[in-house]
């Protein structure tokens, strides 16, 4: 008793989505930095700092995965 079925992935799948979420990444330590200047917070500004590196290693991870999807050589 042997089922079969396929169910066919886009490779593309995903890469708005990823992109928005970068997008917003980048957009919250905007927001922060703001923030920070309004409330004279360091912290702020330190978290901003963080965030804005997260949102790059997305980005990065963004272009790994579609390098990925390169046809090999």
């Amino acid at each position: 008793m042997s089922q079969s079925h396929y169910h066919p992935v886009d490779p593309a799948a995903g890469d708005r989505r990823v992109l928005a979420a970068i997008a917003i990444n980048l957009g919250v330590p905007v927001a922060q930095i703001i923030d920070g200047i309004a409330s004279g917070l360091l912290t702020l500004f330190a978290n901003a700092l963080h965030n804005f590196f997260d949102a790059i290693s997305r980005a990065i991870a963004f272009g790994a995965r579609k390098v990925a999807r390169l046809p090999a050589m």
